[in-house]
C-alpha cells in the first residue's frame, strides 16, 4: 500500500521522539565521540517538494 510523504514524516517524528527519551541517543553520541573517523552523509531528502 502506498504511503503519503506526510505519513512517513509523522512516523519519523514519532520514532525520533521515542528515541530521544531512551539511552540509545546517549550510546550513539558516546560511540561517535570515541570513533577515530566519523562520516556524515549530508545528502537530503525531499518531502512535498522541500528539502529536509
Amino acid at each position: 500500500m502506498p504511503m503519503s510523504a506526510g505519513a512517513v514524516a509523522a512516523a519519523h517524528a514519532r520514532a525520533g521522539d521515542a528515541l530521544a527519551d531512551s539511552e540509545f541517543v546517549d550510546q550513539v553520541r558516546d560511540a561517535l565521540i570515541a570513533a577515530s573517523v566519523v562520516h556524515a552523509d549530508e545528502s537530503g531528502l525531499r518531502v512535498a517538494g522541500k528539502l529536509h
